[in-house]
């Protein structure tokens, strides 16, 4: 099965059952439960997956601080609030995908999460290693355990597990820094990073799912994600170093799948209607500018097209709704161009299957 487009995950607003009915109708191929942020604390990537942790063990609980994160004594508010908020999201996918083939989860990898939250010390649990290892166990029973409600929701869906790993590249750089701002924590070595990923996409696979590591940062780990088994890697291409090209070319050459941020989501996105089925300019560029670099990495595009799925560079929560719709409907109609053997120009062009 190819997917033409899917999400990230952030979504803008506040009202969760409006953002699900568009994905719903913009992303059929492979709909994502929906994250509002701007709902508040617990609504992010940090605190919703902490949320689902607090299920197995009330010693990942965190609460808010003028700086962020903190770990804390026993779940609270905002505990209690991002399980609710999430149970509201889950509730309506439900309502909005049942009868999907297809559906993707998000949960905030376990190394961005040490990177994110303090200690009662005011350190970054990044510092503590005992406390690395324990958060990577349980991390795999909780997204079990949300796969499973996804899975008794949905019981006709093929489950995606994106695991969010932002900051990934940073903690084995040791770019992380301290409370005192003066030292960066040292560094974490990629074989233990592998490792841990190892253990949690084995665990995903065991259950019939299947795995797509996501990274927006410049230097995103493509080659350590394909390693730990992923099947897919998820990047930002207008973050992507050129040393990173060669990785990604080698991960469709190994048969795995890319997950391309294909359409900036910093800036305010202008883009122009679609009507009905007919794509617009931007999903016709958006297509072209794939089709190219597929080619420029030596593949064929009809050969490898349906490894490529197209996503937005990033969440789309600074977005508007008018924005998010036009964006998701270029990125849907891109991806069925540039799967349906043309770049948009009436037919076929280097790289299709035709050639």
């Amino acid at each position: 099965m190819a997917y033409a487009a899917t999400g990230i995950g952030s979504m803008p607003g506040v009202e969760v059952d409006e953002q699900t009915r568009i994905i719903s109708g913009e992303l059929p191929d492979l709909p994502h439960i929906a994250e509002l942020p701007g709902r508040g604390p617990g609504a992010d990537m940090i605190g919703r997956t902490a949320g689902l942790l607090c299920q197995i063990s009330s010693a990942f609980a965190i609460e808010t601080t003028p700086s962020g994160w903190r770990l804390c004594d026993q779940p609270g508010r905002v505990m209690r609030r991002a399980q609710s908020w999430l149970g509201e999201d889950c509730d309506s996918a439900q309502h909005h995908f049942f009868g999907a083939n297809h559906v993707k989860l998000q949960v905030c990898g376990a190394w961005t999460m040490a990177a994110s939250i303090d200690m009662r010390n005011g350190e970054r649990a990044l510092r503590d290693h005992a406390f690395c290892a324990d958060l990577g166990q349980v991390l795999v029973d909780a997204v079990l355990t949300h796969m499973a409600d996804i899975k008794r929701r949905l019981p006709d869906a093929k489950v995606w597990v994106q695991i969010d790993e932002p900051l990934l590249p940073a903690v084995i750089a040791a770019r992380i820094r301290t409370a005192s701002g003066l030292a960066t924590y040292r560094a974490i070595d990629a074989p233990r990073v592998q490792a841990q990923l190892e253990a949690l996409v084995s665990a995903i696979h065991d259950h019939d799912a299947s795995v797509v590591v996501h990274c927006c940062a410049p230097n995103a780990p493509v080659a350590l994600a394909r390693a730990s088994g992923a099947d897919a890697v998820a990047v930002d291409l207008g973050q992507a170093h050129p040393a990173m090209h060669d990785d990604l070319a080698q991960t469709l050459d190994s048969g795995g799948t890319l997950f391309l941020g294909a359409i900036d989501t910093k800036a305010p996105v202008s883009i122009p209607v679609v009507t009905g089925d007919q794509p617009s300019s931007t999903a016709t560029a958006v297509a072209r500018n794939i089709q190219r670099l597929i080619q420029q990495w030596g593949f064929d595009t009809g050969t490898v097209g349906p490894q490529v799925v197209l996503t937005p560079a990033c969440g789309l929560a600074s977005q508007s709704e008018v924005a998010v719709r036009q964006t998701l409907a270029a990125l849907r109609h891109a991806g069925r161009l540039l799967r349906d053997e043309t770049a948009g120009d009436g037919g076929s062009s280097g790289g299709s299957r035709d050639q």
